[in-house]
């Protein structure tokens, strides 16, 4: 599976443009705030429904214009898939197709196109808690849909609890509380065995990148995993109503359930700038390998700015991880020049002022 063209309009600085990509590693050269970023950010939105640069979708709307659209073939070899995401700027609304069929929510859709996205914001992983669950929601959205179901059925529950709680309305929390328990089970158990599955190969990519060992996920949730979890975390909700009454929230639960990366015991964010790259790097490679490994085909794997805050040593043993591991499916990267890509197989596409060129095969010659 790969994506084969992506069609932007009216999409940030692009006013329309059509790029055919390689199934194999695809490279966007070019200067800064020409339209390279707003690449990866296309496929974000296909992927995830998000943008990694703004929570506005007004922002990637063009100057002067009211809509944007994207639009994708993907190549399953036995069959094509079209994926179109338009969203109008007056309405504030946004309408998704897959193939012939018609959407108002990208729920319909989440999964078709499964991505992992290694931005210059990842960084944020190592400092802030909601960044952390958002990596966890994001990742598990795209190969669960009973996570998805139970996460939005344990924010809205949670929601009404916290009016209630305000109200001082104890009388009508239970079945809230009942509905939140069973949906903080399934999220907390999925979350404990997502980061169990990506330890080792979390530690193998930063044994590659920073030959770094004795890493590990300490994963902290308000109630441990264990066959009562469900009835924990009932007694927890109905132990704190009065306190929470008080602040009119909910203080414990998946909402603010968080997981650390410690190295030789000492957590990551105390670390040099190079050593933090290494550490978000390798957490993203080794959510493409799970994420790969749990919907059966390859996925999209993007990078933007490629090797940003990686000393010369450690952005060819990147270069080098993803060159052996092509047959987890489509790369995209951006960088400002090709010399870093040694690869046979890189395609290369030159990007000026919202226009896309692709360039022919190119080998990058070693020094």
């Amino acid at each position: 599976m790969y994506l084969r063209t992506l069609r932007l309009q009216n999409f940030r600085n692009y006013p329309s443009e059509t790029i055919h990509f390689s199934p194999g590693l695809n490279v966007l050269t070019g200067k800064n705030a020409q339209g390279k970023s707003s690449v990866i950010e296309a496929l974000s939105l296909f992927s995830t429904s998000k943008s990694f640069r703004t929570n506005q979708m007004l922002d990637l709307v063009r100057k002067n214009t009211e809509s944007f659209l994207i639009e994708g073939l993907i190549d399953t070899h036995s069959t094509k898939d079209f994926i179109r995401f338009l969203y109008h700027a007056k309405e504030k609304k946004s309408t998704f197709q897959h193939n012939l069929t018609q959407y108002a929510s990208f729920s319909r859709i989440l999964g078709i196109l499964p991505g992992v996205f290694s931005v210059p914001s990842d960084i944020e992983l190592l400092s802030s808690p909601n960044e952390r669950r958002r990596f966890l929601n994001i990742d598990l959205a795209q190969k669960d849909p009973f996570y998805v179901h139970h996460l939005l059925r344990y924010n809205r529950a949670m929601k009404q609890r916290n009016a209630l709680l305000r109200k001082m309305a104890f009388a009508a929390i239970d079945p809230w509380e009942r509905e939140m328990a069973k949906s903080a089970a399934y999220i907390t158990k999925k979350r404990q065995l997502f980061l169990e599955n990506m330890e080792k190969p979390f530690i193998q990519y930063m044994q590659k990148l920073s030959a770094e060992d004795e890493v590990r996920y300490l994963f902290t949730p308000s109630i441990a995993v264990s066959e009562q979890i469900e009835q924990k975390y009932l007694h927890m909700l109905h132990k704190s109503r009065h306190k929470e009454a008080h602040v009119g929230y909910t203080l414990k639960g998946p909402h603010r359930d968080d997981f650390i990366c410690q190295i030789n015991g000492i957590d990551s964010k105390s670390f040099s700038q190079g050593q933090k790259c290494s550490i978000v790097l390798a957490m993203r490679l080794a959510q493409r390998e799970e994420l790969a490994k749990n919907v059966g085909h390859p996925i999209v794997f993007c990078i933007d700015d490629f090797g940003m805050g990686l000393d010369s040593a450690r952005k060819k043993q990147l270069q080098k991880v993803l060159e052996e591991s092509l047959n987890l499916g489509q790369i995209f990267i951006t960088s400002p020049e090709k010399e870093p890509f040694l690869s046979d197989s890189a395609h290369f596409f030159s990007v000026s002022q919202g226009a896309v060129t692709r360039n022919e095969l190119a080998k990058a010659k070693s020094s």
